[in-house]
């Protein structure tokens, strides 16, 4: 009986010590596919491009605005004659 749980255990050892060494593995695949595939870099670029535009809104919004044919100084004075 005490030697079958001593075979289980080792069982249950060694199954987890291959789990680990598979998951490595994956990992390593999984990172080495992300940087050669550009994927840091893609998504560095796409932040870059998305910060200009969201400056060039700003810089929009900042100047004079047409709404139905009504003349704002900025957005920001649409925006508070709405909420009025």
């Amino acid at each position: 009986m005490k030697k079958d749980r001593e075979e289980l255990n080792y069982f249950t050892l060694i199954t987890l010590i291959i789990t680990v060494i598979i998951a490595l593995v994956l990992l390593t695949v999984m990172v080495k596919t992300a940087v050669n595939g550009g994927l840091f870099s893609y998504a560095k670029k796409s932040a870059v491009e998305t910060n200009e535009i969201i400056e060039q809104e700003q810089e929009i919004s900042k100047g004079k605005v047409i709404v139905e044919d009504q003349d704002y100084n900025s957005m920001d004075d649409y925006m508070n004659e709405i909420t009025r």
